[in-house]
């Protein structure tokens, strides 16, 4: 490898006679050399490569320094005759790569080629333009002084006069900059661009890349960074108003600003730690809340779109009337022509209504009042960004940040509010379910697909909560079926449509949907639900492994309601259940559904129709325990143990033994896992059923007695339980 690489680094700066085809060679091989030196040394430095280290770091040194350099001014992308520009880039990207690793592992080492090395990089990051092409080799540039600079024993790198301010002035803030291709994708892929910026996955982005390199020089020269980019801020600011069609220069003002304001942050929060030195609040107000709305929601949207995701990085360090007094500029934004614009906007006004203290995830900052003021006027410009098309011949019709923000108000708003609101929202969260349906190709975004079914669970859950509350109606059942009766018209057609073609993305909220609105219904099982009995247990939709937990909460609705007219609609439907559960306990993927819809069955069934299925049912459950009494499967098998235990209690622990394959197994049960198991129950409902099952069984196995070792374990799991 080294020999390879000796022999073609002097060819790489000699080569301008060569032909462009085997310039391009020489380039490729010592591209993939440079790859195979940094796989080989990711882990650990082997001993070849520190004893030639010199060699190679000398190597590196003239690959970063005498190589052609792309021209500074580059924001157009190569043109034709650029391949061997191209190359030197890919080569110089990978060498920092290799370089990085030695910064980060073998410190000892790399220390004495530092210097020089860091050196070169630094050039490299100052003298690249701002062509995307370029991105990745300055990315991993700021990559490697980000890791240099953020170790203690490097500090003296940054310590002569000038070394930070020079790095913030040349290579920081040209890289928080807003580009020209930046504009581009933000116009002509709005929706990419929103989703990288928002989620956080583009990774090779220069700005963040700026931002890291800022908040690791903040560790060690935390005071002289923060007063050179307040500097730099001021000079921005002023620059701006002298001539505020110049939106760029405060564009990069707010992203140095948030690049130096944060310290620490989470998505849930935000920002959790800040520079304390920095004015965050006067910052926002003055530069930031103030400007949302200037100009209308169309003008400069780049710049508000980024004012916007201030608004979200620092909304809990706000006091709650600044963060209120927000909503209205938001929403005023949700009218922006701007994709993405209105939904940065969308995905503010969601985290503020979910807003959680840092020190209390469970509580909440805003008065539900307060979300109630701002559903009534967000509902309608949320719904028409939802489904709203981005571009006629783009996949991306339906915004799942709008979406998300509908779901997310409707569950914090007070129920009076939205109760008024809520039939004539499920009936257009039914159209969107419908053009879904019937064009599966409209919709790539499994979130929105996620929050619109959320939405219309919510929807559901209060309107039978609340309506079946009206006073108007003197009977309570008649009240909840008659609200039930009203939603099914709603969704009943769509849920006809999408369980006739089979489509796997929706059935399977399709089927807890329906299990939520049958748990709901009072009374028996009615005709419509009855009909789909025999096809839910069809194999086809237990073959759709989306579909299982559905599948098995609607059984469950099913046996809830009585088997009376389950065992009129088919007199095998207990074998077919269990027929079910078996396909489902054969994989360990859906092993515990099979136990939850065995447990679902022995809740039903009565005494005498239990017995003669409970042999058969043992067997499956025991099935697994007995191949080696794993203890995530004895995790899945206890609640059905103890309901088993709860239920054949009735006749005495002689009729569970009775359907056991060997007496002997009952021993096994409670010398395996029982008494491990018992006090590690949570459910309230399940610590009981384990309670009377263990008293039960204490009290009718005498030979469980004579085995003192097993009675003791067992008697001090109950009483801890």
């Amino acid at each position: 490898l080294l020999d390879s690489y000796t022999t073609l680094v002097p060819l790489a700066l000699t080569s301008t006679h060569l032909p462009l085809k085997e310039r391009l060679k020489v380039l490729k091989a010592l591209k993939y050399l440079t790859g195979v030196y940094v796989s080989m040394n990711s882990l650990t430095i082997p001993e070849f490569f520190e004893d030639h280290i010199g060699e190679w770091m000398d190597h590196f040194h003239v690959m970063m320094s005498k190589l052609e350099a792309p021209r500074a001014d580059m924001d157009g992308g190569f043109r034709p005759g650029d391949e061997i520009v191209r190359e030197i880039v890919n080569v110089q990207t990978v060498v920092i790569e290799a370089l990085t690793v030695y910064a980060e592992k073998y410190e000892e080492e790399f220390k004495p080629f530092l210097p020089q090395l860091t050196q070169d990089i630094w050039l490299l990051a100052v003298e690249r333009g701002p062509d995307p092409a370029l991105d990745g080799l300055v990315t991993n540039a700021l990559a490697y002084l980000t890791t240099v600079a953020g170790q203690p024993w490097n500090r003296g790198l940054f310590e002569p006069e000038g070394a930070v301010s020079r790095i913030i002035k040349q290579i920081c803030v040209p890289n928080l900059k807003m580009r020209s291709s930046d504009r581009e994708s933000f116009r002509d892929t709005p929706y990419v661009f929103a989703r990288e910026n928002m989620d956080g996955s583009l990774a090779n982005n220069r700005a963040r890349a700026a931002t890291e390199l800022i908040r690791r020089l903040l560790v060690h020269f935390d005071a002289h960074v923060t007063s050179l980019c307040l500097s730099h801020i001021e000079s921005l600011l002023a620059s701006y108003r002298s001539n505020p069609n110049e939106w760029q220069d405060k564009y990069t003002a707010v992203s140095l600003f948030l690049a130096v304001a944060v310290k620490g942050s989470t998505r849930s929060h935000g920002a959790t730690t800040l520079n304390t030195a920095m004015p965050v609040t006067a910052f926002l107000k003055e530069h930031v809340i103030s400007s949302l709305t200037s100009g209308g929601p169309d003008s400069f949207p780049e710049l508000k779109a980024l004012l916007i995701k201030a608004v979200i990085t620092f909304r809990t360090h706000l006091p709650a009337d600044d963060n209120i007094a927000l909503f209205e500029p938001l929403i005023e934004l949700l009218n922006s022509n701007s994709y993405v614009v209105h939904t940065y906007a969308a995905s503010a006004i969601d985290r503020l209504v979910t807003m959680a203290p840092i020190s209390d995830k469970s509580a909440k900052v805003l008065d539900r009042a307060v979300v109630g003021r701002v559903v009534l006027k967000a509902l309608d410009p949320l719904l028409r960004l939802a489904n709203s098309p981005l571009y006629p011949k783009e996949k991306w019709p339906f915004n799942s940040f709008a979406m998300r923000a509908l779901t997310d108000l409707l569950v914090q708003a007070p129920i009076p509010v939205t109760l008024p609101l809520l039939p004539a929202l499920l009936r257009n969260l039914a159209l969107f379910v419908r053009k879904i349906a019937e064009n599966p190709e409209m919709c790539s975004s499994s979130w929105f697909t996620h929050y619109l079914f959320e939405s219309i669970a919510v929807i559901v859950r209060r309107r039978i909560s609340q309506e079946g509350r009206d006073t108007a109606v003197t009977d309570e059942a008649a009240r909840v079926l008659g609200v039930v009766g009203r939603i099914e018209a709603d969704l009943f057609p769509v849920f006809q449509v999408i369980l006739q073609n089979q489509n796997e993305d929706l059935m399977p909220y399709v089927f807890q949907i329906m299990a939520l609105l049958l748990e709901a219904a009072p009374g028996e099982i009615s005709a419509t639900y009855l009909a789909l009995f025999e096809p839910i247990l069809a194999p086809c939709n237990w073959q759709m492994a989306g579909n299982v937990a559905g599948l098995v909460r609607l059984l469950q609705a099913y046996l809830q309601k009585g088997t009376s007219q389950l065992l009129t609609a088919n007199a095998r439907f207990v074998e077919r259940i269990i027929e079910v559960a078996d396909g489902l306990m054969t994989s360990r993927r859906t092993e515990p559904s099979g136990m939850k819809l065995l447990t679902g069955l022995i809740e039903a069934l009565d005494p005498a129709l239990l017995r003669p299925h409970m042999p058969q049912i043992l067997r499956l459950a025991l099935r697994r325990l007995k191949s080696g009494w794993e203890r995530p499967l004895v995790r899945r098998f206890a609640p059905l143990m103890d309901l088993l235990c709860v239920t054949v209690g009735k006749h005495g622990l002689g009729f569970f033994v009775e359907a056991l394959e060997s007496p002997g197994d009952l021993r096994a049960i409670q010398r395996g896992f029982w008494a491990d198991f018992l006090p590690k129950i949570v459910a309230a409902s399940r610590r009981k059923a384990g309670v009377i099952a263990t008293v039960r069984m204490l009290a009718e196995d005498s030979e469980l007695w004579a085995d003192l070792p097993i009675l003791e374990r067992i008697v001090r799991a109950l009483v801890e339980t």
